[in-house]
């Protein structure tokens, strides 16, 4: 089956609410025997998988795992079966690039919350994933009638607000899935910056020069007393 990216189908979305609790905190028996969930995060070559099983549910796993014949292991049975149960659920959870299969390890099995068995597992691929097959053979050993919810992440698309949403259901008739990275619309180039608008400059207006006065006043005021003599001095001279 080819997971296509979209929305969540009703039956995805259904699902999801009777884990989440329409939104509302987990209670301490929200795992219950026959559903169970994965996170797969894809960075470069690398895929991690999350899984978190109702613990009632893992003990049939491995026979004689629940010493004590409680109905879920405790601290001490987990640890007395931690290797065989780790490769139980490697040999139950295969991802593959095509033909080429990626090679895993359980990094980690531990409790959460009261009744749950979370196992965490890496898988290295030979080469950056774009495109991957997820097989989950681990479903058939399981409750007849069990679901996995699964989501998957690409982290370098993880910030983007336009990724849509990868979400799948598995069970013992769907147990291989065909995940492609959505093919996201190319971020708009940014816009050049707008030139910085022409400021006109305009040249400040020279002061106006006053033209001088005339200089002809002055020279006459000047001129007066020399004429005033000569006239004086010919009055005198005239004979009598």
């Amino acid at each position: 089956m080819l997971l296509r990216p979209g929305r969540p189908s009703l039956r995805i979305r259904a699902a999801l609410v009777a884990v989440a609790g329409l939104g509302a905190p987990a209670p301490a028996d929200a795992h219950e025997r026959g559903l169970s969930q994965a996170e797969l995060r894809v960075a470069d070559a690398r895929l991690s998988a999350e899984l978190v099983f109702a613990r009632p549910e893992i003990v049939e796993l491995v026979p004689g795992a629940d010493a004590d014949r409680s109905g879920h292991l405790d601290e001490m049975e987990l640890l007395s079966v931690e290797t065989l149960l780790s490769e139980q659920v490697l040999a139950g959870i295969q991802i593959s690039l095509g033909a080429v299969a990626c090679p895993g390890a359980v990094d980690k099995l531990t409790f959460v919350e009261e009744d749950g068995l979370a196992v965490s597992v890496g898988f290295t691929c030979p080469r950056p994933i774009d495109a991957f097959t997820v097989r989950l053979p681990l479903l058939a050993r399981l409750a007849g009638g069990h679901r996995l919810l699964g989501h998957v992440v690409f982290q370098d698309m993880s910030s983007r607000p336009d990724t849509p949403p990868l979400d799948f259901v598995a069970h013992r008739r769907r147990t291989a899935l065909t995940i492609r990275r959505p093919e996201l619309a190319p971020a708009p180039a940014p816009q050049p910056a707008p030139p910085p608008a022409a400021t006109s400059i305009t040249a400040a207006p020279e002061p106006a020069i006053a033209p001088a006065p005339p200089r002809w006043p002055w020279l006459l005021l000047a001129a007066a007393p020399a004429g005033l003599a000569a006239v004086f001095l010919l009055r005198r001279r005239r004979p009598a």
